[in-house]
């Protein structure tokens, strides 16, 4: 079975793996540009949501959780090699595909390696760790062979509005 997912004027049809909001809906959250994400081959797709830090963030769909990370503190102020990395967590679906979340608050684990989780259970908070010049959640949705792909999302009309990109406000 497949869905249509429709990114502007564009159209593909893609199986039924269909994703939730990656976060839980309290506080201020809004998509922010990621210029960034064009120029990389497998971050076309992901998305960026500016969120206050601390904010739960939940597995967008049932899974295993594959590997993760969790004791990068530094931020792309703090100099050194952790400045570059990034708190991350990697979800496997059933039918191939990955879930990747980052920039997550540092020790905010909740499962180990090897877990498996439902949609809507709470796995980290977010947070500001790595390349990470405000406080955000990167989520991005890989196929089976490791290419970032558009995300197929679960209430598509619900979603809409966080998928608006909003400029940051000063």
């Amino acid at each position: 079975m497949h869905v249509v997912y429709r990114h502007g004027m564009k159209e593909c049809s893609m199986p039924t793996g269909l994703y939730r909001l990656p976060f839980a809906r309290c506080g201020h959250v809004a998509r922010r540009p990621a210029p960034y994400h064009r120029t990389l081959r497998n971050s076309r797709w992901c998305i960026d949501f500016a969120m206050p830090e601390w904010t739960p963030i939940i597995a967008a769909r049932s899974g295993v959780i594959t590997s993760q990370r969790f004791d990068v503190q530094r931020t792309w102020r703090t100099p050194g090699p952790q400045g570059r990395h990034s708190n991350f967590i990697v979800i496997a679906h059933n039918d191939g595909q990955t879930s990747f979340y980052a920039h997550i608050a540092h020790q905010s684990r909740m499962f180990p390696d090897n877990t498996r989780v439902s949609a809507g259970t709470i796995i980290a908070r977010s947070g500001q760790t790595g390349y990470a010049t405000y406080p955000h959640l990167h989520f991005g949705v890989f196929n089976e062979r490791g290419t970032n792909m558009p995300i197929p999302w679960l209430h598509y009309e619900e979603v809409q509005s966080f998928l608006r990109v909003r400029p940051a406000r000063h």
